[in-house]
């Protein structure tokens, strides 16, 4: 399975806005560690990644849906699960 991240430091907490392709498409979701802590997440089919990519929308969606988790997270706009206690 591929596998791409984008790391970025939220709040002292290290996160990392992961998408993978899997069977039907890509899911876009937000990990601290191997915990996902947003049930939120993004997903786009191969057939739509082709036709923003044919159609000029855009180059990398998948990349877009990355930055753009990113960005909400970093604004307070997406809601994430309290750090855990170690």
């Amino acid at each position: 399975m591929t596998v791409r991240v984008r790391k970025f430091t939220y709040q002292h907490r290290s996160l990392e806005v992961r998408a993978a392709a899997l069977p039907l498409g890509w899911s876009v979701r937000l990990f601290e560690g191997n915990r996902q802590i947003s049930p939120l997440q993004y997903d786009v089919s191969y057939p739509t990644e082709s036709d923003a990519r044919a159609q000029q929308f855009s180059d990398d969606i998948v990349g877009d849906l990355m930055e753009l988790m990113q960005n909400e997270t970093e604004k307070g706009w997406l809601r994430i699960m309290p750090p855990t206690s170690n």
